[in-house]
């Protein structure tokens, strides 16, 4: 059982609207949250033991650089693409931090990693530019009857 700050933890953890993985340093998952889990279409025993690179749809190069700022700096973030169950490819933005703790007297290093999909706002993104697009050209149309 949970008790004082390890209960909010955990509390904060199973209610985020974010995912979070927990991995060991070498990429090894070793939790995830429920949100985590929905938005992958996976339940956490499948996640468990998986590496990230079989999540993680983006080339290796910009993988890699990521990783290494993370090692550098502790922290990294980026826009990834991560594969659903289903094989459906989606666009989160990952914050990853390298975290220590102890456990039973020992040192302990994980990477907590926080995912927010962002297939939406990339949507609402395009319709604005579309719309800025045509909106643009309905200007100029006046502009390009002359010319006829």
């Amino acid at each position: 059982m949970f008790t004082g700050k390890d209960e909010k933890l955990r509390a904060f953890y199973e209610s985020s609207i974010d995912g979070i993985i927990l991995a060991k340093t070498n990429g090894i998952n070793t939790s995830a949250n429920p949100a985590m889990c929905l938005m992958l279409g996976m339940q956490e025993s499948e996640l468990i033991g998986m590496h990230r690179s079989e999540l993680i749809h983006t080339d290796e190069a910009r993988v890699a650089e990521l990783l290494e700022e993370r090692r550098i700096s502790g922290k990294a973030k980026s826009e990834l693409d991560l594969v659903k169950k289903d094989g459906t490819i989606f666009p989160p933005e990952v914050a990853s931090s390298i975290i220590s703790f102890k456990r039973e007297g020992r040192k302990i290093k994980k990477t907590a990693t926080i995912i927010r999909n962002i297939t939406e706002h990339k949507e609402h993104v395009r319709q604005i530019i579309d719309t800025a697009q045509k909106l643009n050209m309905q200007k100029r149309l006046p502009e390009l009857a002359i010319w006829n």
